[in-house]
């Protein structure tokens, strides 16, 4: 599990995010493939390079501020990069990226 704290465009402040790395899920499951196509429970589609989750320690959060994420509050998975520790992540690419109630992560 991994926790990053960061201002996002969806919650009002900083929150804390927590869940295991994206990177770590790759490795897990030793997934090859250069493009993530993460699909949310209302079918909301974004294509996630492969080399996002390698070079920046985005989480698939499962937990907000320490409680389970719910699908009312985005959950139960909600892509997250460290927009404030990585300023140049803060832009409308990268929030297009963070998919929330994501239902399925296929590599290709």
């Amino acid at each position: 599990m991994h926790t990053t704290t960061t201002k996002t465009p969806w919650y009002d402040g900083a929150k804390t995010f927590e869940g295991p790395l994206g990177s770590a899920l790759l490795d897990a499951v030793g997934a090859t493939g250069t493009t993530l196509k993460v699909t949310a429970l209302n079918d909301y589609v974004t294509e996630i390079p492969v080399a996002d989750f390698r070079e920046h320690p985005v989480i698939l959060a499962t937990k907000l501020d320490g409680e389970p994420m719910s699908v009312r509050d985005k959950g139960p998975i909600f892509v997250i990069y460290p927009f404030d520790e990585e300023p140049a992540l803060n832009n409308e690419t990268y929030f297009g990226r963070s998919a929330w109630q994501v239902k399925s992560i296929e590599v290709f």
